[in-house]
C-alpha cells in the first residue's frame, strides 16, 4: 500500500466507544495526536475496543502511512477529551481526530506518515472546508481548556506538514473530489 491509502475498519469498531453524528455542519476541525506505543496492532486493539477508558479515534496512521479509518469522519470519536480550539469547546463534537502511532518518547516520524497526514489534511479541508486554523494538536487543545497533561503529538514537524498541504493544493484539482475519494466513506480509490 502506498502512503495515504485508507483501509475501512469501521464496521469492526466496537460503537460504544465513540459517539453520535456531529453537527450538520461538522467535521470543522482536525486534532492531531500520538499513539505513545510502538505496538500499532495494540494501538488498534485500544481504539476500536470497550475498555474501562473507552476512547477512540477516526483515523489512525500507520509507520508506513496506511491510514485506517475507525470511526466515520463525521461520528464523535473519543479522542481530545476536555478540549478548546479557537474558543469553541468540545473538540471530540467538532473534530476528526488523527492518531500517528508513534511512542511520544523522541522516535521519529515517518516519511510515510508525513505523507499520509498531509493528504488527508488536504482531502479533509477540501472536502469539510475546514479551515486551517481549525487544525492543532492535542497538547494545544487540551491546554486551551486549562489541562496540562497532554504534549503530543510529540516532535511533529508543522511546518513540513504544512509545507506538504500547500504543494498538494497547488496541483490538486479541488472542485473534482470524487475521482480520487471515495466520499461516502472518506477511503481513497486511487493512489497518486
Amino acid at each position: 500500500m502506498a502512503p495515504g491509502d485508507v483501509i475501512d475498519k469501521t464496521e469492526q469498531t466496537d460503537p460504544r466507544v465513540h459517539g453520535g453524528s456531529m453537527g450538520y455542519y461538522d467535521p470543522d476541525g482536525m486534532v492531531l495526536h500520538h499513539t505513545g506505543s510502538y505496538d500499532e496492532g495494540g494501538d488498534e486493539y485500544w481504539l476500536t475496543t470497550y475498555h474501562s477508558n473507552p476512547v477512540s479515534t477516526n483515523q489512525l496512521v500507520h509507520r508506513d502511512g496506511t491510514i485506517l479509518q475507525l470511526v466515520a469522519q463525521d461520528v464523535i470519536a473519543w479522542h481530545a477529551g476536555t478540549s478548546s480550539l479557537n474558543g469553541r469547546s468540545s473538540c471530540n463534537a467538532w473534530c476528526i481526530g488523527i492518531e500517528i502511532c508513534n511512542a511520544g518518547d523522541g522516535e521519529r516520524f515517518t516519511d510515510e506518515q508525513y505523507e499520509a497526514v498531509a493528504l488527508t489534511v488536504a482531502y479533509n479541508c477540501a472536502r469539510f472546508f475546514i479551515q486551517d486554523k481549525d487544525i492543532s494538536s492535542h497538547k494545544r487543545v487540551a491546554a486551551a481548556a486549562g489541562r496540562n497533561d497532554k504534549y503530543d503529538p510529540y516532535g511533529w514537524d508543522w511546518s513540513r506538514m504544512w509545507t506538504r498541504v500547500d504543494q498538494l493544493r497547488s496541483s490538486w484539482p479541488w472542485s473534482d473530489v470524487a475521482p480520487w475519494w471515495d466520499n461516502t466513506s472518506g477511503s481513497r480509490v486511487m493512489s497518486t
